[in-house]
């Protein structure tokens, strides 16, 4: 394992409970924050950084210390905290996870759209001020509600989340 691939993990934090056991397989070094000024010396002697949060900039990509890298992963849907021409013209390749919480962000999706639709969260304001019991018609009508069930649903974008908000929208339907 001594002249295996290194590994690097450089904002482990920011995965939340994702268990981190399956990379101890490897030599690797877990870090749960790296400062902007920590990371190229946290590359030095690795091929691979798992990253989430940290930009890997022009400038970190050429420093020394990241000589040895061939690979980026991206633990997350989008790539746009690392320099991609750079990383290509380095020969360093760069992937995410196109997948990665695309039901939790759809299901959050869903809770904006019946949120704007019935105002819950204005209500339970209401009610923990005590609102309804001062009421003198023992209701509330501080927030109109709009039905969904003549609405239509426009999704801009249908890819994996536009998919999984328009499956979940037929859902409730």
């Amino acid at each position: 394992m001594e002249n295996s691939p290194r590994l690097v993990v450089l904002d482990a934090a920011t995965f939340g409970d994702a268990a981190l056991e399956p990379f101890e397989q490897w030599p690797c070094a877990i870090y749960p924050l790296s400062p902007s000024e920590s990371v190229a010396g946290r590359l030095l002697g690795h091929a691979a950084a798992v990253i989430n949060k940290v930009v890997l900039d022009e400038a970190i990509l050429r420093d020394p210390a990241a000589k040895d890298l061939k690979l980026i992963a991206v633990a997350a849907t989008g790539t746009d905290n690392v320099d991609l021409d750079a990383a290509r013209s380095l020969g360093i390749g760069v992937c995410n996870v196109p997948g990665y919480a695309t039901q939790s962000v759809a299901q959050f999706t869903m809770a904006l759209i019946l949120e704007l639709a019935s105002h819950a969260g204005g209500y339970v304001k209401l009610v923990r001020e005590d609102a309804w019991e001062r009421s003198p018609v023992f209701t509330l009508l501080d927030y109109s509600c709009v039905e969904l069930t003549t609405k239509t649903l426009g999704i801009i974008g249908y890819g994996n989340i536009g998919k999984a908000v328009a499956s979940m929208a037929r859902g409730l339907g």
